[in-house]
């Protein structure tokens, strides 16, 4: 077991899947809806920013006049299964072990010579430039037990941010 490491969380992973094939989007207020269309499941900041929740059902809010320029997608998961293989795929190559956690999460083995906060900022920025990429946020610390952690790191006050 490593004694640090780190976890890898894709940026409203959907939402940026989706710019990733179509760079027009970036900057643009970009929510996917889950099946059938029935809610919003993943919203870019912009979007937030909107005030458009989790969960908000797309009959009441897309009518809304201040969401107009806002783009709905269905949701693809083909589409995010292939793009959490391809960032597995890089992480796999320049890590001793990488556990995928969920669709956009990934612990890592960070029992790795060199400066940790440049090896994380290595990792986002490689998983960026990657072809159809997306931003990721990055984070390290100690294991603090015998086994992988089951929480996000920005709800654990001993995460160090590495790269956001």
């Amino acid at each position: 077991m490593p004694s640090t490491y780190g976890l890898i969380d894709g940026n409203s992973f959907y939402c940026s899947a989706e710019r990733a094939f179509a760079p027009v989007l970036r900057g643009v207020a970009v929510v996917v809806l889950s099946n059938n269309d029935g809610c919003a499941i993943a919203r870019t900041a912009e979007a937030k920013a909107l005030g458009i929740k989790m969960g908000d059902p797309w009959h009441l809010i897309r009518e809304r006049r201040e969401l107009r320029d806002v783009r709905w997608f269905s949701s693809n998961y083909p589409l995010y299964g292939d793009m959490s293989r391809r960032v597995y795929q890089v992480l796999a190559e320049r890590l001793p072990r990488v556990e995928p956690y969920s669709i956009d999460e990934m612990f890592l083995d960070l029992d790795v010579p060199g400066d940790l906060r440049r090896l994380c900022q290595e990792l986002r920025e490689v998983v960026r430039a990657s072809p159809r990429s997306r931003p990721a946020w990055a984070g390290a610390r100690p294991r603090p037990s015998p086994s992988w952690p089951t929480a996000s790191p920005r709800t654990i006050p001993s995460w160090r941010a590495c790269a956001t």
